[in-house]
């Protein structure tokens, strides 16, 4: 192997994830339902497929890596409060 073969091998090292697969229906579930959490999709996930078995964990990192990626909620703009008087 040349050195540029290694170098593309090295810079894609994602794996393929178990959730890859139930993909498409968890966009749809947090496109229908943006404030829906990790657990509650895996909950929906099992009853769809009680074969599955995926950790807690590894649901909320596909689910947060999705949510930052397909699902773009809006911004919040924080801006400061002048009229209250402070200690009353």
């Amino acid at each position: 192997m040349d050195e540029a073969a290694i170098e593309v091998k090295q810079s894609h090292r994602e794996r393929c994830k178990q959730l890859d697969a139930y993909r498409d229906y968890i966009v749809t579930l947090l496109r229908q339902f943006p404030n829906l959490s990790a657990a509650k999709v895996l909950y929906k996930l099992q009853q769809k497929d009680p074969g599955l078995k995926v950790s807690e964990r590894s649901a909320r990192r596909y689910v947060r890596r999705l949510k930052e990626t397909v699902i773009q909620c809006q911004k919040r703009y924080y801006e400061p409060v002048v009229e209250s008087v402070p200690g009353v």
